[in-house]
Formats: C-alpha cells, structure tokens, sequence
C-alpha cells in the first residue's frame, strides 16, 4: 500500500462466497475521506461467528468502548494513514499478531491510536464456516492471544474507557443472499469443556478466584448448563489479567488452550438458549451479554497488572 502509494486498502477474507463489487465500493470509498478503519457488518446465522460472539465483541465493546460487531471479520478498508501507522508497530513480530490475530491487531490498534472508524453493512457472510469444537484451535490461540497482547499494549489507553458507544453506519443499497445455516456439534463442546476442567484445574486454580471456579464446576455436571454472562465475563478478565503476568511462550500458550476449553462450555451455552430463537433474536442476547462485560470491567480494572 505505501510502496504503491494507495490511499485506500481493501482486504478481503479468501472463503468468502457472498461477496459482490458493492464490497469494494464500500470498504475503499470512505477510507478516502470519513473513516480510517471500515470494519464489516454482517447478517450471519447465530451459530457462525463463536469466537466474535461470545469473546471478541464484548471485549473489545467494554474494554475499548465501541460497539464494533466485527472486530475480527476480516474484510475491511483502510486509510493510508492508518496503514503507515500500522506498519510502524512493534507488535508486528509478536507470534499472535502475524497470522489469525492481524485482524483484531488491526481494529484495537486503530481504536487506541484515535483513528476514525465505520462500519459498513455487507449483507450476509456467507463463508467455510468452522465447527468451534473441532476446528478453531489454532484460530482461537492466535486471535485471542493477540487481543491480550494488545491489551497489554494499550493499557494507558483503554484504562480511560468506562463506558461504550457505537460508530457510525455506512448503507449502501445492494440485493445479498440470506445467511446459511451452521451445524455445530454440541456434544463435543459439552464434552471438551468438561475435560478442560479435569485436565487443567491445577492452572485454573492459579486463575480463577476459588468461587468463580467453583461456579464454573458446578455447570459441568449438567447437559442442561447455562453459564452466566457475569461468570463469563469475570473468567475472561481473569485470563486476561494472567496472561499478562506471563511472559513465556509456552506458558501463555497453556492459559490460551485452558481458556478455549471454558470458551467451549460458554458456546454450548449459547447453543442451548438460542436454540428456539431467530437469528435477530440470538443477536439480541448476543449485545446483552456484551452490556454485562461492560457492567463486570470493574472486575479487570482491579485486578489487572496485579
């Protein structure tokens, strides 16, 4: 981009079925002169997107206070100056941050560097959508531990963030298909979040504060499990806040994979109360279960860096 001397960059994810030239229109006309960073807004089946849904949106929603859907979707537009910044970061040779997890280096890099920032309606996503239990390891190691690492480098920045807003919409009139239904095997989440719990209760222990631990054990003996957005929230913050007292690889790798295993037993959550819901209807949840990340970020302001 800066070699060419662009002054707008499009990106596009490579699985994607549902894209259409107004995509590009979209993504590259307001880099040129409203926003700096477009991310997409998509219409998507409420079983696709796990890992955006129950993790990357609230955080990024409480922690840096916008209300980005999409903070991982991968198809964005950027501006020049947000690109020149971009490249200038440090975080560039960070293992995370090189492959899955460019994508919410990107947003949350832009966020805490002040850059303008849209979202754009693109219709549906219709894309190779991947089984969260059998299928997203490396993903969601890479994704998240960019977004921790990020968090880490932003610390000053969203310290001063208690509370979100949304950003402003471009709507471009477009004809686009529906979303397509997603099959997730929900036995096999139940089943790894159990052994995650079995496996790694030593590491757990060290994380989680003795009651949310035990909260969170008590989910495990029933198929029937709901887990809380407000125990959710508190582990999550939680792993944040170890991770960043790490500074081995392999360590961090390890918290990253026991997070993963809690993430399982929070999809089958999910799966189980939208079950008899409309996609509108599990996006709904999806935003109130967002406001109580935001409500519980007291939880990460006490305890982090300690």
């Amino acid at each position: 981009s800066s070699a060419l001397k662009a002054q707008g960059t499009a990106m596009f994810d490579s699985d994607l079925r549902s894209i259409a030239p107004e995509w590009c229109k979209i993504a590259l006309e307001a880099t040129l002169s409203e926003a700096d960073l477009v991310t997409p807004l998509y219409i998507r089946h409420k079983y696709d997107g796990t890992i955006t849904n129950n993790l990357c949106y609230p955080f990024t929603r409480a922690v840096y206070g916008l209300r980005i859907r999409q903070p991982i979707g991968g198809d964005f537009g950027l501006s020049d100056s947000l690109v020149t910044r971009l490249l200038e970061s440090t975080l560039w040779t960070n293992t995370y941050v090189r492959r899955f997890g460019i994508d919410i280096f990107i947003t949350h890099a832009a966020i805490a560097s002040g850059f303008r920032i849209m979202e754009a309606l693109l219709g549906s996503k219709v894309h190779e959508a991947k089984d969260p239990a059998a299928e997203l390891t490396a993903m969601f190691i890479q994704v998240v531990g960019s977004m921790f690492t990020c968090t880490k480098e932003y610390e000053k920045y969203w310290r001063q963030i208690s509370r979100s807003k949304s950003v402003p919409h471009l709507e471009y009139p477009f004809a686009y298909p529906g979303p397509e239904p997603v099959k997730v095997d929900s036995l096999r989440l139940y089943s790894g979040f159990r052994e995650t719990l079995a496996e790694k209760r030593t590491l757990l222990r060290k994380v989680l504060e003795e009651d949310l631990l035990e909260a969170i054990t008590e989910l495990s003996s029933s198929q029937k499990m709901q887990m809380s957005p407000e125990v959710w929230a508190k582990t999550v913050y939680s792993f944040t806040c170890a991770f960043a007292r790490q500074t081995e690889e392999e360590s961090r790798n390890e918290l990253l994979s026991s997070l993963r295993g809690l993430w399982l037993g929070k999809v089958y959550s999910f799966l189980l109360e939208a079950e008899n819901m409309t996609n509108e209807e599990a996006n709904r949840l999806t935003d109130q279960e967002a406001a109580v990340f935001e409500e519980q970020k007291t939880f990460l302001f006490s305890h982090y860096g300690k």
